[in-house]
């Protein structure tokens, strides 16, 4: 049954009241029949062994309005329309007698137990009728006989075929002659496939919500460990699990080990039994995980004697698992499991789903911190340099140099080749080797006076400084070198050290572009567009030529935070669901996380945060307004909708520069800053700009 709408619940509830009144009828014109002699028996329709049916006592009042009757009808006639009202009700409908036996019922409510005929329950105490009795309908029944009062009262009942049905029924007393009460009419309505919409629903609802939350929990700035354990929380609770873990395989052996787990207040993981073992053993469910389909085990007793799978369960006193493989960049590397899940709705097709795209965005969330992590170290590592000019960087991992710059390569006079992957202590004096080990495994912060060992055989004095570069996939140390410059042309050689410091961090910026439109090929050259028509207008505006390499920096990176958005989401042909245009929101956030810590002589973070704000506040993330936003944001708005507009998307062909630039026409003012879209019409206008 699909779930009905308002206006056919309020007439179901308006035919039961009928059906109410219709009995009370009956009492009525029993009465009025029997004081006017006109009752006499009906050969083909006896009487019903109950006693007449009269009006309520004058003292209280019946519990619904009594309509009134014209014209002599006799009993058996009302009879037999209230005969024909319960055949043709969609509700089941069925009478008790004081004594609490059933006295009428209908076809409906016969089939609705299970029944195959009438005969089957009639006459029987509803006490005594076993599904009424555990459904705690005969109690409620007895109930409304001592209480003379209707009520509304729904259950699940287990039919004859041991079916649950989920019925709510309407109770209320049927008075005699004196005010005593004669038995009770009830009505009863199979709401089972509304109470599964109603669910369903809710399940839709709850699942919406928690993608929305973990959005929200990988967008900012979020520690990755509390983040995991929210979502364990929110799908442990989707299932009725009491415990939720992401167990990661290691190696050809398949070792498990815990990466993150959530458990209920009081309940127990008790995994220590099997993290360091290898999932190899559990043959069945392997299988069923790499080849992507959820593992679902309903209870302890479902699984053979002596399999490992079952032996997972017991000895750590579970009886239900349910899991779904993690992935990351589409490789299996392990699963989510939730103990004991006791909504066993989450054991359907559909709601596994919602299970396998959690996991599904939990691996992607992995493998974004992954990615920011390198790219945010990376740059970290080019960055470094702007400490001072003319400094030799190198990178370390586990004393073994795993990047160096090239004003490193030219001081110790080789190829950068020749240095990567090599010990660092091969580049230092033999006298110098134990104060070098003492420095890195010391006080980074403080300057060591050393020399360094040149390819020619030999040496240069030089100053060292480090720093520790941490993360949750590195654990690297950057040492900056610096050598006195000759003092005869300082001034050229500072130059060309800034020259090289410049280049380092553009092509750092770049890598960082590069990356963004790795996940979006329709976005190949998009941020190099946007940062030619930025600059193009900010010279337009009068900037200061510092302000527009500023600006240019971050129209180059603006699109970062997109490197966290699944690939299939932003080449997506067709329209992207709500859930996926939540995702795609983030990334001006994203892209700030990413560039905050990163120290630029610019506010790039800021930009590139800002660049989707608009001047009426219906921007995001923050729904800043006019000059809340910076200038740069605000130029940097027009710049990337015009070229969105005029380019080609998945969804939609290019609309080129002319639609374009009416589009920001139309919204300057509202969307646009009224003076960056005067600017940017006048350099397209004037044919002063085109892109390249």
């Amino acid at each position: 049954m699909g779930r009905m709408n308002e206006d056919e619940v309020k007439q179901k509830d308006k035919l039961a009241v009928g059906i109410q009144k219709a009995a009370q009828h009956i009492a009525e014109f029993t009465q009025a029949n029997r004081d006017s002699g006109s009752d006499k028996t009906d050969p083909d329709n006896p009487p019903m062994e109950t006693k007449p049916l009269e009006a309520g006592p004058p003292e209280t009042e019946p519990p619904f309005e009594r309509a009134s009757v014209q014209g002599p009808t006799s009993r058996w006639e009302m009879r037999d329309r209230l005969r024909f009202l319960m055949e043709e009700s969609p509700l089941g409908v069925y009478s008790v007698d004081i004594q609490g036996r059933i006295k009428d019922i209908n076809s409906t409510m016969v089939k609705l137990m299970g029944l195959t005929s009438v005969e089957d329950i009639m006459d029987i105490r509803v006490m005594d009728y076993s599904p009424f009795q555990q459904a705690g309908i005969a109690q409620r029944i007895q109930k409304c006989l001592e209480s003379r009062k209707a009520e509304i009262y729904e259950c699940t009942i287990e039919n004859e075929h041991g079916s649950k049905v989920i019925i709510r029924h309407f109770l209320a007393p049927i008075y005699d002659h004196d005010g005593s009460i004669a038995g009770a009419w009830i009505t009863a309505e199979d709401i089972s496939g509304r109470k599964q919409s109603e669910d369903d629903m809710r399940r839709i609802r709850h699942f919406g919500s928690f993608l929305q939350r973990t959005a929200l929990h990988f967008a900012g700035d979020y520690k990755i460990e509390q983040a995991v354990k929210d979502v364990l929380r929110d799908l442990s609770g989707l299932c009725g699990a009491d415990c939720g873990f992401a167990i990661m395989l290691e190696g050809s052996e398949k070792k498990m080990t815990s990466a993150f787990e959530w458990c209920a207040p009081e309940a127990e993981l008790r995994l220590e039994n099997i993290i360091g073992t290898s999932f190899n053993r559990y043959t069945m469910w392997l299988e069923q995980l790499q080849a992507g389909h959820a593992v679902d085990v309903s209870n302890l007793e479902a699984l053979e004697e002596g399999i490992p799978e079952r032996k997972f369960l017991s000895d750590r006193g579970k009886n239900g698992f349910l899991a779904v493989p993690l992935k990351i960049k589409n490789r299996f590397v392990g699963f989510l499991g939730f103990d004991d899940p006791q909504n066993r709705g989450a054991a359907q097709a559909k709601d596994i789903e919602y299970f396998q795209l959690g996991a599904d965005l939990l691996g992607r969330a992995f493998e974004r911190r992954m990615t920011e992590d390198r790219l945010r170290n990376e740059m970290r590592g080019h960055l470094i340099l702007e400490k001072a000019a003319g400094e030799g960087i190198f990178i370390l991992e586990q004393r073994r140099i795993k990047q160096v710059n090239q004003v490193l390569a030219e001081l110790l006079g080789c190829e950068i080749s020749m240095v990567t992957g090599k010990s660092v202590f091969d580049f230092f004096p033999q006298d110098e080797r134990k104060k070098l080990e003492d420095f890195l495994a010391g006080d980074l912060d403080q300057p060591l006076a050393s020399s360094l060992a040149l390819r020619d055989g030999n040496s240069k004095d030089v100053e060292l400084r480090g720093k520790s570069i941490r993360s949750e996939e590195w654990d690297l140390i950057g040492i900056s070198v610096r050598a006195e410059p000759p003092r005869d042309n300082g001034e050229i050689v500072l130059k060309e050290e800034n020259e090289r410091l410049r280049e380092a961090m553009e092509g750092a910026i770049q890598a960082l572009g590069f990356a963004a439109e790795m996940r979006d090929p329709y976005m190949a050259g998009h941020e190099r567009r946007v940062a030619q028509l930025v600059c193009a207008v900010a010279e337009e505006m009068g900037l200061a030529p510092d302000r527009i390499e500023g600006l240019r920096i971050a129209a180059l990176v603006h699109d970062i935070g997109k490197i966290s958005i699944p690939a299939e989401i932003l080449g997506k042909p067709g329209k992207v669901t709500e859930s996926e245009y939540n995702l795609i929101r983030s990334h001006p956030q994203t892209g700030y996380e990413i560039l905050k810590d990163i120290r630029l002589p610019w506010p790039v973070a800021d930009i590139v945060r800002q660049h989707h704000e608009r001047m009426d506040g219906s921007g995001y993330p923050m729904g800043l307004s006019g000059d809340s936003i910076l200038l740069e944001a605000r130029i940097m708005a027009v710049a990337d909708s015009i070229e969105a507009i005029s380019a080609h998307r998945p969804h939609r062909p290019a609309e080129g520069i002319e639609e374009a630039l009416q589009e920001i026409s139309r919204s300057k003012g509202t969307l646009y800053d009224a003076a960056v879209v005067d600017a940017c019409l006048k350099i397209f206008r004037e044919n002063r700009f085109s892109f390249s």
